[in-house]
């Protein structure tokens, strides 16, 4: 199976960044009260935790064009996930059904058309490596506290007149690439993320703003993330979320 040079970067970009089954890791006291009360900015933890149905559109949008569309259905509940896209370069519609995203089980259709065993198998692979990564750029502000991350408060920034508290992040011995460092730009007064800059362990460095918070009941979730120079976005579509009662 093929991709495009932009989304396999994509995809890279946020491999090293963990699994999402998460508790919590050491850091400093300042910044362990600063990532509390951006996770709570964005609803806390505990509205957080009670959703039991995430939905989305991850859409990367190239010198305004639209270079790729993913589709998402995640059943928190049960562990169910569902996962549709079209191939950049084939063509070719990808649709996985997960009956257990964790445990990477379930059916892949090429087509509509049922692959071999082990492409079915490297499919699979491929369907979960891009729920970590699609829903990480989601919510991460969820994910501060996962293990293996260790958060440190960093000199504030300003930028475009504003002078923003920073929030880095580190990765001790977790994901694919555990030299990728970000610095997370905090709006002092909201506490909501304006953006993220960020030096991979390939030493590419670059940044986006985060852009149209909006909220979904309890939860509330930037859809939007764009580069500085306005050329790239990462934006999502047709969110839902649901909660249990």
């Amino acid at each position: 199976m093929k991709t495009s040079k932009a989304s396999w970067l994509i995809f890279v970009f946020m491999l090293g960044c963990l699994s999402l089954r998460s508790h919590a890791q050491g850091h400093d006291e300042a910044a362990r009260a600063l990532a509390t009360k951006v996770m709570q900015a964005m609803g806390g933890r505990e509205n957080w935790e009670k959703t039991t149905e995430l939905a989305f559109d991850f859409v990367v949008e190239s010198e305004g064009k639209e270079v790729t569309r993913r589709s998402h259905v995640w059943n928190r509940a049960t562990s169910g996930y569902s996962l549709n896209w079209k191939g950049n370069q084939d063509g070719k519609t990808y649709r996985i059904e997960f009956s257990d995203i964790y445990q990477k089980t379930g059916q892949v259709w090429i087509d509509d058309q049922i692959p071999p065993d082990s492409t079915r198998q490297q499919l699979l692979e491929r369907g979960y490596a891009l729920f970590i990564n699609d829903t990480y750029w989601l919510i991460m502000p969820f994910k501060l506290f996962d293990p293996g991350v260790t958060l440190r408060e960093a000199p504030g920034e300003n930028k475009n007149g504003v002078d923003y508290r920073v929030l880095h992040l580190s990765f001790e011995n977790v994901g694919l690439t555990p030299g990728d460092q970000y610095w997370l730009w905090i709006d002092p007064a909201s506490f909501r993320i304006q953006g993220w800059r960020y030096k991979l362990q390939s030493n590419h460095e670059g940044a986006y703003l985060w852009e149209n918070y909006q909220s979904f009941g309890a939860v509330t979730l930037p859809l939007r993330r764009v580069t500085e120079d306005g050329k790239r976005a990462i934006w999502f579509d047709k969110v839902r979320v649901n909660s249990g009662k």
